[in-house]
């Protein structure tokens, strides 16, 4: 631009800052603002504003802080958003002398503040619920709070669960003060009152709306049917969808925290009847939480038929099953003694197959039965639909995390019976195991069994191999792996389906 004779003036520099600032380029950005200043272009708040915002999303606050001490001495007033972003930064760093000092700043600086400077104030340090010092700037006196002051502090308060007292008595003195409630305020006090189960309230807010002519929103029945829902009555929740539904409104997430308070009251053999009869009701609702939702509690309820059913619903419409859904499907198929094809189904889900074998690891590893948990995983394993991981992770889960030496000790004599041999390494495995965990009494008679077996040459003694325990502590891991093989082989050979 200066080859051509034209100098970039404050919006060019501003767009370029920008861009680099988005960039998190802040070495760059530094260099802009001195050429800035250096060629006679005077920043303003949308210069300052670039450069802290970006300092504040890096979490670099005294950064931030130094630019806005800068701003604020060349006389640049800070629109909400930049003190916004300041107060939220220092307030997540727990620096709320900082946030206060920044207003003290800006009036030391005869920089009259209006209520927005005020409300970016409040609204920060009722984010972060810092009600207190929320309520000392409210009661300055030197701007007059409007209901976006309301708002903020209301919402504090009630994040907060101070809806009955304080969030309450603010509510209540807004229209003394002249200023207009509106729908924002109403649904904040509802939703207040519905979680703290203060329905009677809830209800004369929404009775106290109608008469003012404030339409009730999405969120607000949203509210109210959750409050329901946790109390209970999903009868009246159903009635209130009904209402939300009639009034233009339709929202998934709060039909299906309706399908999952029906369930949660012990119906979830109804819902299907009770979804269907709903006014309005469309398939479009019935999306992959509300089905993730229904195969949890249909798994609880060891409805297997019905989980099975939805489980096929999301193979057609190629939906993968939630976190929640995935382990009690994996519970239920395990109740089922794998005769079910729930597991299989998952993996057709697109499903990672080590995830869902990780998932089954955990679950498996809380069973008491040892003997059940390899029997499934075998079966598993026949069918290719579990990694050979999962068997060594079983192996180090149930016999070295959780020292359940005993029943491996109860399966040598099963596996002698069935011709199966196990390695020098993996005997090595029990009996370290069996010493740390306190068998001492066990310890030499198994290792008699083991040399009787043919597993540890004859020509070794206890003694011999205890001693090897201190330089095979690091071999341990690679001994438990092996072990898992070994396992997987015999019980392949024992042919459990």
């Amino acid at each position: 631009m200066k080859e051509e004779g034209v100098s970039p003036d404050v919006f060019c520099y501003n767009s370029l800052i920008l861009g680099i600032c988005k960039a998190k380029r802040m070495e760059e950005a530094r260099g802009f603002l001195t050429q800035m200043v250096e060629n006679g272009v005077r920043p303003n708040a949308f210069t300052y504003g670039a450069i802290i915002s970006a300092y504040n999303d890096i979490a670099e606050v005294k950064a931030a802080n130094m630019y806005f001490e800068e701003m604020i001495g060349y006389g640049i007033v800070p629109d909400q958003v930049i003190l916004a972003s300041m107060i939220d930064s220092h307030c997540k760093e727990g620096n709320s002398t900082e946030a206060l000092s920044a207003l003290k700043n800006i009036l030391g600086k005869s920089i009259l503040p209006d209520v927005q400077i005020y409300n970016a104030f409040i609204q920060g340090f009722s984010k972060n619920q810092m009600m207190e010092l929320a309520m000392k700037v409210y009661s300055e006196e030197d701007v007059r709070p409007n209901i976006v002051t309301y708002n903020n502090l209301i919402n504090g308060l009630c994040k907060m669960g101070d809806v009955v007292n304080k969030a309450r008595e603010l509510f209540d003195e807004i229209r003394g003060k002249g200023v207009m409630v509106n729908a924002l305020t109403y649904a904040t006090m509802i939703d207040g009152y519905c979680k703290s189960k203060n329905l009677v309230e809830a209800f004369s807010l929404l009775d106290d709306m109608s008469i003012n002519g404030i339409q009730t929103d999405e969120y607000i029945y949203g509210s109210f049917v959750n409050g329901c829902c946790k109390e209970g009555d999903t009868e009246k929740g159903l009635l209130l969808f009904d209402n939300m539904i009639k009034s233009g409104f339709s929202s998934a997430p709060i039909f299906n925290t309706l399908i999952d308070g029906i369930c949660k009251t012990g119906k979830a053999k109804e819902v299907n009847n009770t979804v269907k009869n709903m006014h309005g009701f469309t398939d479009l609702m019935f999306n992959d939480v509300t089905i993730s939702t229904l195969i949890h509690h249909y798994s609880k309820s060891g409805m297997i038929k019905e989980a099975e059913r939805l489980l096929m619903e999301m193979k057609t419409r190629k939906i993968t099953p939630t976190i929640e859904a995935h382990t009690s499907l994996l519970h239920l198929y395990i109740k089922s003694g794998g005769k079910s094809n729930i597991f299989e189904d998952l993996i057709e889900l697109d499903t990672s197959k080590s995830e869902v074998s990780s998932l089954l690891l955990d679950i498996l590893s809380e069973e008491k039965s040892l003997k059940k948990s390899f029997e499934l995983l075998n079966h598993l394993f026949v069918k290719e639909l579990c990694s050979r991981s999962v068997f060594d992770g079983l192996v180090d889960s149930m016999f070295c995390k959780k020292g359940k030496f005993s029943e491996a000790l109860a399966s040598i004599d099963e596996l002698k019976k069935r011709g199966i041999t196990l390695g020098f390494d993996s005997c090595k495995t029990l009996i370290l195991g069996l010493k740390s965990d306190g068998y001492d009494d066990e310890v030499g008679g198994v290792f008699k069994k083991m040399v009787k077996c043919g597993w540890v040459p004859a020509s070794t003694s206890l003694i011999e191999l205890m001693s090897q325990e201190e330089t095979d502590v690091k071999e341990i891991q690679t001994s438990i792996a092996a072990l898992g093989s070994i396992l997987i082989r015999s019980l392949s050979q024992i042919n459990i389906v």
